[in-house]
């Protein structure tokens, strides 16, 4: 990893920090809906905080028990992603 990021960062003269979401968060002015699961054992769900904390406008959805994949398919999921549509 130390050596990806000195290649990228030199090769793109990018800091690969600035690409972090959380990060890149703090410059989008729309609002958003995060979702995310407790049992996300791919990404953990402190980084839905972390992001959502640099989010000027944001509502943030936390899951119990779907994981990376079932909250795709959850009713609960996909009808508050409706209303957070509907109410844009």
């Amino acid at each position: 990893t130390t050596l990806f990021r000195s290649v990228s960062q030199s090769r793109y003269t990018v800091d690969m920090e600035s690409l972090s979401a959380d990060i890149a968060a703090s410059e989008v002015e729309i609002p958003i809906l995060a979702i995310h699961d407790n049992h996300d054992f791919e990404v953990p769900v402190h980084n839905a905080f972390q992001i959502t904390k640099n989010l000027s406008q944001h509502e943030l959805m936390i899951t119990n028990e779907l994981g990376h994949r079932k909250i795709l398919g959850d009713k609960a999921v996909i009808q508050r992603i409706i209303s957070f549509i509907l109410s844009k």
